[in-house]
């Protein structure tokens, strides 16, 4: 554990140099995604994720459409990934189907091993086009409101985890993603998805990286 505490201690000390020097929000992102990268690296590695976490992966299933998610946006980032794709035989299941999530973990690992967290981001971008969600959602809004219930719609496990939308009542929303399975850059994708999809201007900012991560969203007028 003395790794994790060096990484928080060497974040906060970032984030305070960042501010007093006034450096780029892009450049306190991105360092700050190389010591979750890895954190969760070394957590896989000694075996140190949640008890949760690897107790409910067993039962998890999730709906194939995560397939298409997988294969759409993995393609578009880096079209090498094909062979990935042949490997693990996901153009052979059944987006309609349901499968263990455990599959899919094994595939999310390599990813993040081998490449940065924007193919995540790319991956949920797809997340509002292709999974299951509740009928007559026709905005942005009534889309992050029911994000909770479209997870639960594509996953058969209440244990899954679960979304929280805060809506303070000028156009700014707090999103905070309990998913243990899911890192903040899908999620992430996710918010950027459903604002592509209802054509809306939003400015999303990361508030925490950890697990799915907590997002500050404020619509544009």
């Amino acid at each position: 554990m003395l790794l994790r505490t060096m990484i928080e201690e060497t974040r906060r000390d970032m984030l305070n140099i960042a501010e007093l020097k006034g450096q780029t929000s892009p450049f306190t992102v991105l360092t700050s995604q190389k010591l979750d990268h890895l954190l969760n690296l070394y957590q896989k590695k000694y075996g140190l994720t949640d008890e949760f976490y690897k107790m409910e992966l067993l039962d998890l299933k999730v709906n194939g459409s995560l397939i298409s998610n997988i294969i759409q946006g993995s393609l578009e980032f880096d079209s090498s990934l094909n062979k990935l794709i042949n490997e693990y035989q996901l153009n052979r299941k059944d987006p309609f189907e349901w499968y263990s999530l455990e599959e899919f973990q094994t595939i999310f690992s390599y990813l993040e091993e081998n490449y940065d967290p924007n193919i995540f981001t790319n991956i949920g971008r797809y997340v509002p086009i292709n999974c299951i969600f509740p009928e007559n959602i026709d905005s942005f809004e009534k889309g992050l409101f029911n994000l909770n219930t479209a997870y639960h719609l594509n996953h058969t496990s209440k244990k899954a985890g679960f979304y929280e939308v805060i809506f303070d009542g000028r156009n700014e929303f707090q999103v905070i993603c309990h998913t243990p399975f899911y890192p903040y850059a899908f999620n992430y994708g996710i918010l950027k998805g459903l604002a592509e999809k209802y054509r809306v201007e939003v400015q999303i900012t990361v508030v925490s990286f950890i697990k799915g991560g907590e997002f500050r969203v404020i619509m544009d007028k």
